[in-house]
């Protein structure tokens, strides 16, 4: 006998069933009500998990429980599944890239080949994060923002709905963000009219606005446009003001600029600096002495430099020359822009003793110029 629709089972009524004391069973009667109660534990689920499914499985507003894990397309998935979602999985990029059938609905999507479909798994949205340039392809197998291709970058996210249309598989992506904060397109961004017509685009412009308040197109402002919306600064308000260079700072005559520190120190300081070797002192020559500075310096001197002790100075010491030797030298020093030159006649100089101060006659080869310049 079927069961009764709610699940009971009877067993089939014949001489074994109801039993009944003197009355006789017969073996063909036996073998019904057996072969009844066969099919009805064939018609059951059995433990082992052998018995599929022919019908929906009526829970009476009761739970499954201690239920397996999903894994795999196909399984049941578990209450905490459905919230949870998965964890982000990696997936190469591909020509059809099948997010649908990854197990997860976070995927990093890694690798560089053109993508120009998403599959034909169609099980939820997908969210992607890209890590690194990936041309996205616009199509009837990808559909994308602005109906154009799209370079990804680094970091850049996208919810993305595999789907079909008449067999055919198809892929939308039905938001994107830049990483960079980027929008897809700057279609729109400046209305109608409003660039200039040499092409000016929101790209390339600088600063735009109007030259004329109120009236007339915004286009892309000169540096005298801007200057002219500010008052010049003065000594008693802020304002614009152009910088000055080195030469306006070092002729000082200009009231209108203002001058940087770096300007000052070029036009009352020294930008650059040379000190020779040790120089031969050789009597009646001309030494020239390249300095390397460019120009001719602004300031310049010789010392003798002692290398071999000598009128109270040690090795190492400097001492001035006593330029002018009534009767026995005369040394003269002047620069251009590219030596200082050290003239030199007569036979021999003095320097002043280093402890008595007495004008002394030195030994050539005991000492050795040295020259500095500045500029």
């Amino acid at each position: 006998m079927a069961r009764n629709g709610s699940g009971a089972y009877s067993l089939p009524v014949n001489t074994w069933n109801p039993a009944t004391n003197g009355v006789s069973a017969s073996a063909a009667d036996w073998q019904t009500l057996i072969n009844d109660v066969a099919s009805a534990l064939t018609a059951s689920v059995a433990a082992d998990g052998q018995t599929p499914m022919t019908g929906n499985l009526a829970m009476g507003n009761n739970r499954l429980t201690g239920l397996g894990a999903g894994t795999a397309t196909g399984q049941s998935v578990r209450w905490e599944q459905l919230f949870s979602q998965g964890v982000e999985a990696d997936i190469a990029s591909a020509t059809t890239t099948d997010i649908g059938a990854q197990n997860t609905n976070f995927l990093r999507v890694t690798g560089t080949t053109t993508i120009t479909g998403f599959g034909t798994n169609y099980n939820g949205p997908r969210f992607l994060r890209f890590a690194g340039a990936v041309l996205l392809t616009h199509g009837s197998a990808l559909i994308l923002p602005t109906a154009a291709n799209i370079t990804t970058a680094a970091g850049d996210l996208a919810i993305a709905i595999p789907k079909a249309t008449s067999g055919t598989a198809d892929g939308w992506v039905v938001f994107y963000q830049r990483a960079s904060g980027f929008p897809l397109s700057t279609t729109g961004l400046v209305p109608t009219g409003a660039v200039t017509t040499s092409g000016l685009t929101q790209a390339t412009a600088r600063m735009l606005g109007r030259t004329t308040a109120g009236t007339g197109a915004i286009e892309e402002l000169t540096g005298a446009n801007v200057s002219a919306f500010a008052a010049a600064a003065t000594d008693t308000a802020q304002g614009v003001a152009e910088l000055a260079t080195t030469a306006e700072t070092e002729t000082g005559s200009d009231t209108g600029r203002v001058v940087t520190p770096a300007g000052l120190k070029g036009a009352l300081l020294f930008s650059n600096g040379f000190e020779s070797s040790n120089q031969t002192v050789t009597p009646n020559s001309t030494l020239n002495v390249a300095h390397g500075l460019g120009a001719r310096p602004k300031m310049f001197d010789v010392v003798l430099r002692c290398v071999t002790g000598e009128a109270g100075f040690s090795t190492n010491d400097e001492a001035s020359i006593i330029q002018t030797v009534p009767g026995t030298s005369v040394i003269n020093i002047s620069a251009d822009a590219t030596n200082v030159i050290i003239g030199y006649t007569g036979a021999s100089t003095q320097v002043l003793h280093k402890t008595t101060q007495v004008a002394t006659t030195i030994t050539s080869g005991n000492w050795a110029f040295v020259v500095r310049a500045w500029a």
